[in-house]
């Protein structure tokens, strides 16, 4: 499937897109920049392993749901507080993400944003030690590794418990 910016010749009234279970050939920076009127998000079961902000309108003044569960991602989106002022929920879970960068939550933390991290294999050490003090209400993770935190709910360890290798930190 190539998601192309032929989307964006969609009608602009357009508010739910849902694509699924689909091998995602090619993806356009822009195929959804100018669907306006675009509101929820859902892509689910495809190969996707990145999400671009630029695929979105920039503002995106009406924009509440960004749904990408059980896809190939990587890595959290990133820039969501940019032109988003109604994102309400993302979801990233069942993905491949293994790590979680400050910088792409710190702008969600204090916005009525409900984020679920859940089932991603998510290597937990020092460097997400940020995540303590984030919001309890959104779903976090168990780790993945290292062994001596594997199986447990990221939320439930303490900061010694999240140690770095040395030189690693």
């Amino acid at each position: 499937m190539h998601l192309s910016n032929d989307f964006n010749n969609l009608p602009k009234s357009l508010e739910t897109l849902y694509i699924a279970d689909g091998t995602l050939e090619k993806i356009d920076d822009d195929w959804l920049a100018h669907l306006d009127g675009l509101k929820h998000l859902v892509v689910r079961q495809t190969d996707m392993y990145n999400f671009t902000r630029s695929w979105l309108p920039n503002p995106a003044p009406h924009f509440t749901t960004l749904d990408l569960p059980t896809n190939k991602l990587v890595s959290f989106p990133a820039n969501l507080d940019d032109g988003l002022p109604e994102l309400k929920y993302v979801s990233v879970e069942r993905n491949l993400i293994t790590t979680v960068h400050e910088e792409d939550l710190a702008p969600l933390k204090g916005k009525p944003v409900f984020v679920d991290l859940m089932f991603n294999p998510v290597h937990c050490d020092c460097k997400l030690a940020f995540i303590l003090d984030y919001p309890t209400r959104w779903h976090y993770f168990l780790c993945a590794t290292p062994g001596n935190v594997a199986d447990s709910y990221i939320t439930h360890l303490t900061e010694e418990q999240l140690q770095c290798e040395q030189g690693n930190a």
